[in-house]
């Protein structure tokens, strides 16, 4: 059968068409998280600067991301939260020990979905790390890289970086400006990430434009189920080694003084929201009495990664490292560091309850252990000598029971210097002279607002002079740490002011700026400033900026400081 030519004709547009539309599904970035690295590969003792963009979902919706740094074997490095608070862009970094051994490291970023508990994978990029101070040559390949990311094509936007010159002089004051504009010539309003490195140094010429990577798609409706709330996830198992599944939890918040609660699923993994903190606060898992109190925990501490890139070695990377020994020796000689990290100081608010009775020890110095000094006080908290020969700690709520040998039907809570038993033969023997004050606790209504049904049989509290940091208890070896929010902190950029004092001193380093929080105006213009090192070579800047309908633009500029 001839098909007439104007319906071919027809036909081949809509192809086209078609061709066209599913090239721009592919190339667009609006459904994809982008990570901006202030540059593609680190040493020891540097600090990895990023800015994270989100899709344009995100918008106007707060999600709590988890920036987890790995090893090449899926070993968790280092993790720390951000909230976006409804915003597209959101920067975090990373201090690299400096005994960290050299190798490809992953940056990963999750989320978590609020329903089921599972990860949400946002995007991840490979972190290249060498350690200057031993023998890279033999631990890594030979080769150069052949790239990791390929994003340096995302041109969404035109970005145009304006310098006043092309030539600078060292120690000089450099302003450029930036504008931004859609495709269509119009000015624009965008979220712009800056750094400003050593390009004969850290060009991309060693890894390909490995400090911009773009993540995969990620569906619009799965934003609406991801969580704003941090968390802490890991794994309990019974004394014997199998899984402590489908059981009641708490998790005890030594710097809030406060029992969270969760359960645990079938193979014993637990997931537990944690209201937002910033720094690092240590969490304690309990078992319920119940269920099967004697617990062992572990938090998370392997993610399933893919395969690493080999970490690449070369010449431009071999000076690098040398003159990193040499910079750090140079900073040594002057009683600094190249990569000062100053943070924000955030108070914490700790809400204890009200004790129901107090007892400040050096008052009773006539008692030798604590189960004498209970024995001879009638106090609500007792002792009982067992047939093993170990004593049984229990309470009883004065106000409310109608006699006094009316017990709680089960153990108090003990919290001795912040770490929580149930050990009252512990307690029992502990001597009087190590103890500061005693604190008892027995009003069910407050005691289950504070600590759950975990306080249901009452709380003791234990403040001893020197501060025991562990107890000869399973409980104390349940505390997991976790890495909150991340303090506020600001890049340390180079000020000649700083070093006026000894004008001898030379002042090198890699990277001159990194500024994640510029924006620009509906002119689309932004203004920044920074001062040149010492160092005479070629620098680049490089931009990335988001426009408010989540369109991504890329763009570098290169001058010279002789």
């Amino acid at each position: 059968m001839k098909i007439p030519f104007q319906v071919l004709k027809n036909i081949l547009c809509l192809l086209v068409f078609v061709s066209i539309s599913l090239s721009a599904m592919a190339n667009n970035t609006a459904d994809k998280c982008i990570v901006h690295l202030d540059k593609s590969f680190y040493v020891s003792g540097e600090i990895v600067w990023y800015q994270l963009y989100l899709p344009q979902a995100f918008k106007a919706k707060p999600v709590a991301i988890k920036a987890t740094v790995l090893d090449a074997a899926g070993n968790i490095q280092h993790s720390s939260f951000m909230q976006s608070e409804g915003k597209i862009a959101v920067d975090g970094y990373y201090k690299i020990p400096f005994n960290l051994k050299s190798g490809m490291y992953i940056l990963q970023f999750t989320s978590i979905n609020k329903a089921s508990k599972s990860t949400v994978s946002m995007v991840e990029t490979q972190l290249p790390i060498y350690n200057d101070l031993e023998g890279v040559a033999q631990t890594v390949s030979d080769k150069a890289s052949t790239g990791m990311a390929g994003s340096s094509t995302i041109n969404e936007l035109d970005i145009a970086i304006n310098l006043p010159k092309t030539a600078f002089s060292a120690r000089e004051k450099i302003q450029p400006t930036i504008t931004v504009r859609d495709k269509s010539g119009n000015t624009v309003a965008a979220n712009l990430s800056v750094s400003v490195v050593d390009w004969d140094v850290v060009g991309d010429d060693l890894m390909k434009a490995g400090n911009l990577r773009r993540g995969e798609n990620i569906d619009a409706n799965v934003v609406n189920i991801i969580s704003d709330d941090l968390y802490l996830k890991g794994v309990v198992k019974e004394d014997k080694g199998s899984p402590h599944g489908k059981k009641v939890l708490g998790a005890y918040s030594r710097t809030e003084d406060k029992v969270l609660y969760t359960r645990s699923n079938e193979a014993g993994e637990f997931y537990i929201a944690i209201p937002s903190f910033h720094g690092q606060r240590g969490f304690q898992i309990l078992g319920q009495q119940s269920d099967y109190e004697e617990i062992r925990v572990s938090g998370e501490s392997k993610i399933a990664i893919n395969t690493a890139q080999t970490l690449p070695l070369n010449d431009k990377i071999s000076n690098y490292l040398l003159l990193s020994r040499q910079r750090k020796k140079i900073f040594q000689r002057y009683g600094s560091v190249e990569s000062n990290l100053t943070t924000e100081k955030y108070t914490t608010s700790r809400k204890s309850i009200k004790p129901d009775a107090s007892f400040i020890i050096k008052e009773y110095e006539d008692f030798e252990f604590m189960s004498i000094f209970f024995k001879e006080n009638l106090t609500p908290l007792r002792f009982e000598f067992q047939e093993d020969s170990t004593y049984l700690a229990k309470m009883y709520n004065p106000k409310n029971q109608s006699a006094y040998d009316k017990f709680f039907s089960g153990r108090p809570l003990v919290i001795v210097d912040d770490i929580v038993t149930r050990n009252g033969d512990f307690l029992a023997r502990m001597r009087m002279t190590d103890v500061e004050k005693v604190e008892l606790y027995y009003d069910l209504k407050k005691l289950n607002k504070q600590y759950k049904l975990f306080g249901s049989n009452g709380v003791t509290k234990i403040t001893t002079y020197d501060k025991i940091e562990s107890l000869p208890v399973f409980e104390a070896n349940n505390v997991v740490t976790v890495n909150g929010v991340q303090k506020e902190a600001n890049y340390p950029m180079f000020d000649p002011a700083q070093i006026n004092n000894n004008r001898l001193q030379p002042f090198f380093r890699p990277q001159l700026y990194w500024n994640p929080d510029l924006t620009t105006k509906k002119d689309g213009k932004a203004n920044f400033n920074y001062f040149q090192s010492d160092d005479r070579s070629t620098f680049q800047i490089r931009v990335v900026a988001q426009s408010e309908d989540g369109k991504v633009g890329y763009k570098t500029i290169n001058y010279t400081v002789k």
